[in-house]
């Protein structure tokens, strides 16, 4: 309430020059305004509040946390499922609750249709959360339509008192008039001073939050990815790890231990 009046306060001392202090300007203003002041001035505090939570909200650690990605390649580098649940039972990042679903339905070797069943159990989970979280910022859209229509209806009720004292005889008596005009034009203005904010914050809040998504889907079909042996996912995450000598010192091993198994299934 008192952003919106200390924004109508300046442009009343900017527009009529008044040399009141600013606190008795703001005061007076919100009593010549009406009663539509008071659901004005409670969307004037409901923007500032979603527009700071949604801020928070939207931050990328909220999303992705610093150093989750890179323990989980390696827990799904080697295939490790129940290191990478354990991870993420941990922290409490959507990556981690959009995540564990789809590494709940992974089992080694992978196939597409189990591929296809994990990627569909993450989006699914996603498009639960993203609902909610949208829910907020999206109320900044409603006020912005809201405010301006709060405001026109101060002007409609400011004008109907007026005319009706014109119609009482009060025409040659503008001061009689004064008070409803002011109505009339400081509730529009209030509305425009709380509905475009509002709207600008909903198409920034907006962005921000498909940008978070984007993020947040590549990087779950990433480590998907590194899990299944896909694409360069895998070989980024062993080259990080610094396991290429490990990878060559490992196959004679196996070419050993499979001649052996022949060996012996021959015998």
């Amino acid at each position: 309430m008192r952003v919106l009046l200390v924004l109508l306060a300046f442009f009343s001392l900017s527009a009529f020059g008044e040399e009141e202090s600013l606190s008795t300007t703001a005061l007076g203003l919100f009593k010549t305004g009406g009663p539509l002041m008071y659901p004005l001035a409670l969307c004037s505090c409901v923007v500032v509040w979603l527009t700071v939570y949604s801020f928070f909200e939207t931050r990328k650690g909220k999303f992705i946390p610093k150093g989750l990605p890179e323990r989980l390649e390696e827990a799904l580098y080697r295939r490790d499922l129940k290191a990478a649940l354990d991870l993420l039972a941990i922290g409490k990042s959507i990556l981690a609750l959009v995540l564990t679903p789809g590494i709940e339905k992974l089992k080694y070797p992978l196939d597409k249709e189990e591929r296809q069943q994990a990627e569909e159990a993450i989006i699914e989970k996603w498009e639960g959360k993203s609902i909610v979280m949208q829910f907020w910022f999206n109320l900044l859209s409603t006020i912005a339509a809201l405010s301006p229509m709060l405001g026109l209806l101060g002007t409609v009720s400011g004008m109907i008192k007026a005319f009706s004292k014109i119609g009482l005889g009060g025409m040659g008596k503008p001061e009689l008039l004064a008070g409803d005009i002011g109505e009339a034009l400081l509730t529009t203005a209030a509305g425009l001073v709380v509905g475009i904010p509002a709207m600008v914050f909903f198409f920034v809040l907006k962005s921000r939050f498909d940008i978070r998504e984007r993020e947040l889907l590549s990087k779950a079909t990433e480590l998907l990815d590194v899990y299944a042996g896909s694409g360069l996912a895998r070989e980024k995450v062993r080259i990080r790890l610094g396991l290429e000598e490990e990878e060559e010192k490992e196959r004679p091993k196996r070419r050993r231990s499979a001649a052996a198994k022949e060996k012996e299934s021959g015998v």
